[in-house]
């Protein structure tokens, strides 16, 4: 799937417990273009991060209920949803 074919990427968190949960940045959905996912990606450090409960990123000690973040993954989505 081409980038041309997709409006933009959701970032899939598997925390260390085996949860998953979409980013959400300031209690919204957060979506990045297709031409950013790809670079978001490759630079993301999981270790300064851990992940909430309501799939907000902070920093480690920031929220006693936060876990270590296992694995992150880009989901396509499509132009047209």
């Amino acid at each position: 799937m081409g980038a041309h074919m997709i409006q933009g990427y959701r970032v899939r968190i598997t925390a260390e417990d085996g949860s998953q949960y979409l980013w959400h940045k300031n209690g919204h959905l957060h979506q990045l273009s297709p031409q950013l996912g790809p670079t978001w990606l490759a630079h993301f450090n999981k270790d300064i991060w851990q992940v909430t409960n309501d799939g907000a990123f902070v920093p480690p000690g920031a929220d006693a209920n936060a876990q270590a973040i296992a694995a992150i993954a880009l989901e396509p989505v499509p132009q047209d949803s």
